[in-house]
């Protein structure tokens, strides 16, 4: 077919008879009219210098109103040795596929499927007159065939590449996914396009993550169809600043050996093992060993830790200030040690505290780090101790006087030069006032694991 490179996936059984030449010339056409590149710098500060960086992405028009998603974090660039936290992308420019150019703004990112918003700016009274993708809700089965089209760089003639494949699994949790035959890794942010030129959904790894997990998940097949209807609401109300609900509980599943020991007559539930200070749980009088059977007088059928996942998927798709209604069963893991009770607890949800990826971060050159705030979900991953202050090392410089230190990513800078750190103001002011005294050595006070180390600097103050 003229204008187009082909790939037919060999792996998919039973050909693609559903994808005759006028078929596929639907899918191409509204490809051709929406997949854009999104251009943009985000800035960068730390280990001694300050940089715009230029970046290049393919992004798709979603909405008539010229709404572009991009199938990334772009506040976050991914490194071998880490994640870098990079500044608002600013300088927006959106290139369609005729080379035209149009002034764009960034909107914003969800860090939890880990898409970000671009519009194409437009006079104030012009009319939405963008070509658009059009979502489809419709539903795939065991076989359901979908092609994916993706836009080659700039150099490539055509700029169009297209491959078939066929859904080999319908995943339901931790989220619904539709693995393909092949996997077709190389269309990874890319739109799946139905017969009649709808988008079911887009090609992304099935969990999002930092550190090379994204990079991970494609090499190792774990790359799959993410349904459109993930996405209908971000793109009806795009995300300036996630508003996440949370309930903060620590919890394991209530596998169904635990539910017949404890005489449990329910097909699963979340056992709380124990629950965030101050937290909506903790207010409400969740307390640890109470096993929650249902959300919203919806039985909970919870018994791995796939379907925990899946549990906090639904609590993070709710807004802060939002009320759930949970039953509880209290005393049944005591064995007879307390009364079994059932409870009906209503919680509010607040916002969910930020993430590793985030949170603000603050560089200090003159020793070549990087630190990031100590965020809840790392204190949690490191079963850090309750109360605990500090920053995190983000990034490390390589040869710098930190690495020359054996100051490594990940441990929590508990004082710096001998004064107590709680948080990134105060990491500050203590380094500033270092800079004044300009010290030949620096003693760092920092947390690795379950060990307390000292451990020498010696910055760099020209």
């Amino acid at each position: 077919m003229a204008g187009i490179a082909l790939a037919i996936g060999l792996g998919a059984p039973g050909g693609f008879a559903d994808w005759e030449p006028e078929t596929l010339r639907a899918a191409l056409s509204k490809a051709r009219e929406t997949l854009v590149t999104v251009e943009f710098v985000s800035g960068f500060e730390g280990f001694g210098q300050s940089r715009e960086i230029p970046r290049k992405l393919s992004g798709m028009v979603v909405s008539p109103t010229g709404l572009v998603m991009v199938m990334t974090n772009v506040e976050v660039m991914e490194s071998a040795r880490g994640s870098l936290s990079l500044s608002r992308p600013e300088k927006v420019q959106i290139v369609f596929q005729d080379r035209s150019r149009r002034k764009g703004a960034y909107i914003g990112v969800d860090a939890d499927l880990r898409v970000s918003f671009f519009e194409v700016e437009r006079e104030a009274d012009a009319e939405p007159i963008f070509e658009a993708l059009e979502l489809a809700t419709a539903d795939l089965g065991v076989g359901s065939s979908v092609a994916a089209v993706r836009l080659l760089p700039e150099e490539y003639e055509p700029r169009l590449e297209a491959a078939f494949a066929r859904v080999s699994a319908v995943l339901e949790k931790p989220r619904r996914l539709f693995r393909t035959q092949p996997v077709l890794a190389q269309f990874n942010g890319f739109p799946a396009f139905l017969p009649d030129g709808r988008v079911v959904g887009f090609f992304a790894p099935e969990e999002g993550g930092d550190r090379g997990e994204e990079a991970l998940a494609i090499l190792t097949g774990s790359l799959s169809v993410q349904p459109a209807a993930l996405y209908l609401e971000f793109i009806r109300r795009p995300p300036t600043k996630p508003e996440k609900g949370w309930l903060g509980i620590l919890m394991e599943p209530l596998r169904r050996d635990l539910a017949e020991a404890w005489s449990l007559p329910v097909e699963g539930g979340i056992i709380v093992t124990d629950t965030v200070r101050d937290s909506p749980a903790e207010k409400a009088g969740l307390e640890a060993e109470d096993v929650i059977v249902s959300l919203g007088k919806r039985p909970l059928a919870v018994n791995t830790y796939a379907d925990l996942d899946w549990f906090r998927q639904q609590v993070r798709n709710l807004k802060p200030g939002d009320a759930i209604d949970l039953e509880v069963i209290r005393g049944a893991a005591g064995y007879g040690k307390r009364p079994v009770e059932h409870k009906q607890l209503t919680v509010t949800l607040t916002q969910a505290p930020p993430s590793r990826t985030e949170a603000r971060t603050l560089s200090f050159p003159e020793i070549g780090l990087k630190v990031r705030e100590l965020t809840l979900d790392f204190i949690l991953a490191n079963r850090l101790p309750d109360g605990v202050g500090g920053v995190v090392a983000d990034y490390v410089e390589r040869a710098g006087p930190a690495d020359i230190g054996q100051v490594k990513e990940d441990d929590v800078v508990l004082s710096i030069g001998g004064v107590p750190i709680q948080d990134l103001p105060s990491a500050n002011q203590a380094f500033d006032a270092l800079r004044k005294k300009k010290p030949s050595e620096i003693i760092l006070h920092v947390l690795r694991g379950q060990s307390r180390l000292f451990l020498k600097v010696t910055p760099d103050w020209e």
